[in-house]
């Protein structure tokens, strides 16, 4: 019985003593006004193309999307039932995330889509559809 109260008291002076302690206010700084007004700063990385592929099969739709970024790089975009996630990308160019969407691609080929390249509104015909 004493053991239990013991461990019993230990562990809540435990729990306690490692809590963090409360922190005094921050000092408040009043606001400085500037004369001359700031200019926003234009973010590095700035998308530039995109290339879409969109893959079906009985009503189904898988999307990838390949965006390219400005100075040099790229993201790769998945989209499914209505989601849409970055599933690829890279700093030093567009190779990396077409490597991942034609692997991609291989896969829902093999599953019995049908992919079609979408490019500033006109789509081509990219891969077969699984043979049956």
């Amino acid at each position: 019985m004493r053991l239990k109260i013991l461990l019993l008291v230990s562990g809540i002076l435990f729990v306690c003593s490692c809590s963090n302690p409360s922190k005094p206010p921050a000092a408040v700084v009043p606001p400085t006004t500037s004369a001359a007004p700031v200019k926003a700063e234009v973010p590095a990385r700035v998308e530039v193309a995109k290339s879409e592929m969109i893959c079906k099969r009985d009503g189904k739709k898988r999307s990838l999307e390949v965006e390219s970024l400005k100075p040099k790089g790229c993201k790769l975009w998945y989209a499914r039932y209505e989601l849409r996630n970055s599933i690829a990308s890279s700093v030093k160019g567009n190779d990396h995330c077409e490597q991942v969407r034609e692997k991609i691609r291989t896969r829902l080929v093999d599953a019995g889509f049908e992919c079609m390249t979408v490019t500033n509104g006109d789509a081509q015909k990219t891969a077969e559809s699984a043979k049956k």
